[in-house]
């Protein structure tokens, strides 16, 4: 049997495996002008989500975890 090398997906913040718990704000925009997000770069599909206080993510996919 052989196994499949290892490979990054990239997946969108809205994708419905993603479970979010707590105060998440949802935001959208493509301007690095009006965002304070450091050096990561333009939102993947211009859109994201933020959270100012406590708050926690989950994530169900089939696969492995490398």
């Amino acid at each position: 049997m052989t196994t499949a090398s290892p490979r990054w997906v990239v997946v969108n913040d809205n994708d419905e495996g993603i479970k979010y718990s707590g105060p998440w704000l949802k935001q959208q925009g493509n301007s690095l002008d009006s965002l304070a997000l450091g050096s990561f770069g333009v939102p993947y599909l211009g859109d994201w989500h933020q959270v100012t206080e406590s708050a926690s993510l989950s994530y169900t996919f089939d696969g492995a975890a490398y």
